[in-house]
């Protein structure tokens, strides 16, 4: 069935206002970390699944300070910074090292309760109570010293008492920016629940799409002349190495190769999101060449191509420096390619109208995690599952046109 382009507008526009109402929900602000301490007691953890530590944290920049070190009384007076975010908000540079505090007050009649940590700096090392407790990473005081590492962490809170102290240890030498850290309390099981549900949403989206570009390239053999299926196959083949590698999803990867360094992952998953530029243009190029000319391709290859090679050898410090033009051409890309469809469905171009509705639930999934990414808004990731939905409706195009190409041979 086709849709007319303006119930397209519509659709995403109304799937927009629906995720933000579902994100922005009405109810009391929960409570924010003021001078390094923050008071739970008052929340029903029985009701309430999670609670994000948001606010300023005691920090310490250019130390590492253990809980020892902290409870001398000749300790240096703290400062604060905001979190989620990082240092560079409080006038320091993103690269160095620090020591972050928390005093956690809770009632004394709670559920089992876990704190989980988010992209938690590129190292750290935590104390619960004087206890370390975990690690990330290897901490440095330099460039060399340190060992990337990312991903979730899941740590068990003791459950006795109502004051506890946290300490982590922190340090950013890989990266150019510390932002987008996060910490989180909550019931054990909910979280438990959380990180099993990614790891199994990251597992069933790369084998999707590892399955589709195998079958794309099959298909491609048995017909060379005709190249969608390839890059639609190289597509999908780019598409399950980042999500395997991308920091929010990367627990799947690490059930088979758990020794996969932070660094290593970050590469790859740069390297991923670059070239799949270049080859997501070459596949719609492929369906539709009057609406999609052959000079933007090549300018978007030169692009990617530089930013492979970074990917490939440049330090990490300087290829998320150049990140932020790279997306600018990501999203003029993706403009373009939006632009490029209605224009092929209002010349009623075989499977374009399949195509763009696709790439209309893909953008609001898209929207979602962009907010989730810059922490206006509260909700579950989903880009994984709008990207499998994307490809299913390039490939049911695909299928379209071999269908029709079968009728009239």
């Amino acid at each position: 069935m086709r849709l007319p382009l303006q119930r397209v507008f519509v659709l995403v526009l109304l799937g927009i206002a629906a995720l933000l109402a579902f994100a922005f929900r009405v109810g009391p602000p929960p409570p924010q970390v003021l001078d390094g301490s923050i008071d739970l007691r008052g929340i029903d953890f029985n009701r309430v699944d999670t609670v994000k530590l948001r606010g300023n944290w005691h920090f310490y920049w250019q130390r590492f300070l253990s809980p020892e070190d902290l409870a001398d009384k000749a300790s240096p007076p703290p400062e604060t910074i905001p979190l989620p975010g990082g240092w560079h908000q409080a006038g320091h540079p993103a690269q160095g090292y620090a020591t972050l505090r928390l005093n956690l007050r809770l009632s004394a009649e709670r559920p089992p309760l876990a704190l989980q940590l988010k992209g938690f700096f590129p190292a750290n090392r935590v104390w619960i109570d004087g206890r370390e407790v975990a690690t990330s990473g290897v901490l440095g005081r330099n460039l060399a010293e340190e060992a990337m590492a990312h991903g979730y962490q899941f740590i068990l809170l003791p459950r006795d008492g109502e004051q506890h102290e946290l300490v982590i240890q922190v340090s950013n030498f890989h990266l150019s920016e510390e932002s987008g850290v996060g910490a989180t309390i909550g019931r054990a099981d909910a979280l438990a629940v959380g990180h099993s549900t990614r790891i199994a949403l990251s597992m069933f989206s790369a084998g999707t799409l590892l399955l589709m570009g195998f079958y794309h390239i099959a298909l491609f053999l048995h017909r060379r002349k005709y190249k969608a299926p390839l890059y639609l196959g190289v597509y999908c083949l780019l598409w399950t190495g980042y999500v395997l590698s991308i920091g929010s999803s990367d627990e799947a990867i690490r059930l088979f190769w758990p020794k996969a360094s932070g660094e290593m992952l970050d590469r790859i998953w740069q390297f991923c999101l670059f070239a799949v530029t270049p080859v997501s243009y070459l596949f719609y190029r492929a369906l539709y060449p009057s609406e999609f000319p052959r000079w933007i391709g090549r300018a978007l290859f030169i692009v990617a191509l530089v930013y492979v090679l970074l990917a490939l050898g440049a330090p990490l410090d300087l290829l998320s420096r150049a990140l932020p033009f790279f997306f600018l051409v990501t999203l003029a890309r993706m403009s373009y390619i939006l632009w490029a469809l209605f224009r092929a469905v209002r010349r009623r171009r075989e499977g374009a109208q399949i195509i763009l509705n696709g790439f209309a639930l893909m953008l609001i999934l898209a929207v979602n995690d962009m907010l989730n990414g810059l922490g206006l808004i509260d909700t579950v990731l989903t880009l994984h599952l709008g990207m499998i939905v994307y490809m299913f409706a390039q490939a049911l195009a695909l299928s379209v046109r071999f269908t029709n190409l079968f009728d009239s041979v």
